[in-house]
C-alpha cells in the first residue's frame, strides 16, 4: 500500500483555540475533536456564520430543524450543550450570549479561511497508479470478521474483534457507525458486500478475516467505499493468538487513522476494558442483545439463555448481568410474567452489574428501567437515565429508554428529541424507530403516528410491536377495520402476547362488536389461570365497553399487583373515556404517592 495526496480547497471557522471544520463537520480544540450532536453541531455553525449579530430563536430552530416540528426547549438544550463544550475565553466570558426573549448572540471574534489541505489518498498495492480512491468520513459499518479455517473455538474472534472497532469508533463520535446489533446477522453468511452496504445505509464498510497460523494470528482488514466497491484501505498483519486484545488494539489505532480521526490520548492508551476480558461470554453476551430486540416472549426466553451462558463463561462480565436485567424487565412489561416476578430477577441483575462496574451505561439504564416501571419511583430513574447518558451519550438504549420516561411525565417533545437522538446513533433499530412514533401517538397525532409505524414495517413487516402500536392509532383514528387487522397481526407474530390480545379486545369494545369484546375478556380471564394477564389490561376493554364501574375494579387490582402500565395513566389514550371520573384523578395521585 501507498499513499498520494491532492489540492483541494477547504474551508474553516477559527475563533480562540477552536477550529471549526465545514466540509468534516467537526470542531477542534487545539488540534482535538470536541464530540457534539449532529445537531449540536449545526447549531454552532448558525451561530458562528451570524457571529455578531443577534439570531432569532425562531429563525435558529428554521435553520437547524428545517421542515421539523419541535419545541424551543430543543434549542436551549443545544446551547447548553455548547457552552459546557466550548468553556469560556481567555478573559473569562462565554462564547454564546443569550439575549432575553429574543435569542443568541455568538460574541466571539471568528475567522474565516479558505486553505489549500492535502486530501489523503489510500492505494491498494494490487492497483495500477492512479487507481485511487479518497476516503469520504461518512457512515460506517463494521462486518463481523470471517475466521478461515476455525478450530471450533475459534469462530467467537470474528465477532468480538468487530465490536471492539464498532465500540471504539462509536466513541470518537465523528462519524456515524452502525451499532453490533445491526450487523450481528452478517456473521455466518458469505456477502456481497455493496448490498449488505445498501442495506445498512452507510458509505463504506469494514471487513475482516482470521486466519490460525499455528501460535499466530493473521488479520486481514479492508475498508470499501459502499458507492463504487472500491477498496479505500487494505492491511495484513500477524500477532500471537494469545495477545487478541493487542490485536484488537492494533486494528483499532489502524482504522481510525485510515479514516483521519484522531483519538485522544486516554483512548489511546487505553485497553480494549474489562469487558473484553472474555471474548466469548462477548459474543453470547452479543447473541443475546440480538434476540432481545424481537421483544417476543420465545425470543426474549432466549436471549436470557445467552446472556446466562456469557456469565458461565465469565461470571464477572458485567453487560451479561445487565442485559438480563433488561430481559426481565421486558417479559413484565410485555406481560410475559407478573410485576414480582419480573422486578425481583432484574433487580438483582442490574444491581451485580453495577457491582461489577459502576461505569456501565447499559447498568445505569437497566435500573432506571426498573425504578421507572416497577418501583414507580420516576425521579430515581431520570437519575439514572442521566447517569447513563454521561457515561456514554453514544448509547442509543440510554435515548431510547429516557424519551419513554419523558413520554410517561407528558414531555411529548423532550422525549422527541431523545428518541431522535437514538434513531440517529442506531437508524436500523426496529424498536427505535417504532418509538420514534410514540411522542405523535401520545400526543394524539394519530395520522402523524400512523405514517411512521408504517415505515417500520416497510423495514421489517414481521415486528409485532409495530403492529400493535399502528393498530393503537388506528383504532384512535376511528379506523376500527384497520385496527382489528393489525391486532391479530401483532397477535399472531408475538405468539399471542396478553397485552396485544387485550388491545384487541378494546378495539370491538370501541366499534361496538360487544360480543367479540366479551370473548377476549372471557380468553384473558382463562389464560389467567396458567399465566400472568395484567389486570390494567382487562380494565381498558371495560372502558372500552363504557363500563366505568367494573373498569375501576380492575385498576385497582392492577394498582394492588404494581402493574407497570399505571405509569402511563398520564397519557395512555386508551383510558381518556375515565378521566373525568374523580376515581381516575384519585387512582392517579396514589400511583404519583407511592413514587
Amino acid at each position: 500500500m501507498r499513499t498520494g495526496t491532492s489540492k483541494q480547497i477547504r474551508h474553516f471557522y477559527e475563533f480562540g483555540p477552536f477550529h471549526l471544520d465545514t466540509a468534516e463537520r467537526v470542531l477542534l480544540f487545539q488540534g482535538e475533536p470536541v464530540p457534539l450532536t449532529i445537531k449540536a453541531f449545526d447549531t454552532l455553525l448558525a451561530l458562528v456564520q451570524d457571529s455578531g449579530r443577534v439570531i432569532e430563536k425562531s429563525a435558529l430552530m428554521r435553520k437547524v430543524w428545517p421542515d421539523t416540528f419541535v419545541e424551543e426547549n430543543n434549542l436551549t438544550q443545544n446551547i447548553s450543550l455548547l457552552r459546557k463544550a466550548l468553556g469560556r475565553d481567555t478573559s473569562g466570558n462565554k462564547y454564546i450570549q443569550t439575549i432575553s426573549r429574543r435569542g443568541y448572540r455568538f460574541l466571539a471574534v471568528v475567522k474565516e479561511v479558505w486553505d489549500e489541505v492535502n486530501d489523503i489518498h489510500l492505494i491498494n498495492s494490487s492497483h495500477r497508479p492512479g487507481d485511487e480512491a479518497v476516503i469520504k468520513i461518512g457512515a460506517i459499518a463494521v462486518l463481523p470478521f470471517k475466521t478461515l479455517g476455525a478450530e471450533n473455538d475459534d469462530g467467537y474472534l470474528g465477532m468480538g474483534l468487530a465490536d471492539v472497532l464498532i465500540t471504539r469508533l462509536s466513541k470518537i463520535g465523528l462519524v456515524t457507525v452502525r451499532p453490533t446489533t445491526d450487523v450481528l446477522k452478517y456473521t455466518d453468511q458469505a456477502q456481497d458486500l455493496l448490498a449488505v452496504g445498501r442495506e445498512l445505509g452507510v458509505d463504506s464498510l469494514l471487513d475482516g478475516h482470521i486466519q490460525r497460523l499455528g501460535d499466530r494470528i493473521r488479520v486481514t482488514v479492508q475498508l470499501v467505499g459502499v458507492r463504487d466497491g472500491l477498496p479505500l484501505w487494505a492491511e495484513k498483519f500477524d500477532e500471537t493468538f494469545t495477545d487478541v486484545f493487542a490485536v484488537q488494539d492494533r486494528v483499532s489505532e489502524l482504522v481510525t487513522r485510515a479514516l483521519r480521526l484522531k483519538l485522544n490520548g486516554e483512548e489511546r492508551v487505553k485497553p480494549s476494558g474489562r469487558h473484553a476480558e472474555n471474548t466469548e461470554a462477548h459474543n453470547l453476551y452479543l447473541k443475546g442483545r440480538y434476540f432481545w430486540n424481537r421483544r417476543t416472549e420465545e425470543s426474549l426466553k432466549k436471549s436470557i439463555h445467552y446472556f446466562e451462558r456469557a456469565m458461565d463463561r465469565d461470571p464477572n462480565y458485567g453487560p451479561a448481568y445487565a442485559g438480563l436485567a433488561d430481559s426481565y424487565c421486558l417479559l413484565g412489561i410485555y406481560c410475559y410474567l407478573s410485576p414480582k416476578e419480573a422486578l425481583s430477577n432484574a433487580k438483582a441483575a442490574a444491581v451485580r452489574a453495577l457491582e461489577i462496574d459502576e461505569s456501565l451505561a447499559e447498568a445505569h439504564v437497566s435500573l432506571a428501567d426498573i425504578r421507572l416501571h416497577y418501583d414507580w419511583d420516576p425521579s430515581g430513574a431520570e437519575v439514572e437515565y442521566n447517569r447513563a447518558i454521561e457515561l456514554n451519550p453514544y448509547c442509543a438504549t440510554a435515548h431510547h429508554r429516557y424519551s419513554v420516561y419523558l413520554l410517561t411525565r407528558g414531555w411529548f417533545g423532550k422525549a422527541m428529541t431523545e428518541i431522535k437522538k437514538a434513531q440517529e446513533l442506531d437508524p436500523l433499530s426496529l424498536i427505535i424507530n417504532t418509538a420514534l412514533s410514540l411522542p405523535y401517538f401520545y400526543a394524539r397525532q394519530y395520522d402523524q403516528a400512523i405514517e411512521k409505524f408504517h415505515k417500520v414495517l416497510e423495514m421489517d413487516p414481521s415486528f409485532a410491536p409495530a403492529h400493535y402500536y399502528l393498530g393503537l392509532a388506528h383504532e384512535k383514528n376511528a379506523m376500527h377495520k384497520a385496527a382489528i387487522a393489525e391486532f391479530q397481526k401483532a397477535i399472531e407474530l408475538s405468539g399471542g402476547c396478553p397485552l396485544m390480545i387485550a388491545a384487541l379486545g378494546h378495539a370491538y369494545a370501541g366499534c361496538g362488536k360487544t360480543r367479540e369484546a366479551q370473548k377476549v375478556l372471557d380468553e384473558l380471564k382463562e389464560m389467567s389461570k396458567r399465566k400472568y394477564v395484567s389486570s390494567y389490561h382487562i380494565a381498558t376493554i371495560y372502558a372500552g365497553l363504557g363500563e366505568k364501574a367494573t373498569a375501576f375494579h380492575w385498576l385497582e387490582e392492577a394498582y394492588k399487583e404494581r402493574s407497570c402500565f399505571l405509569i402511563r395513566l398520564k397519557i395512555d389514550p386508551l383510558l381518556d373515556g375515565l378521566r373525568s371520573d374523580p376515581r381516575f384523578f384519585d387512582l392517579m395521585q396514589r400511583v404519583r404517592n407511592a413514587e
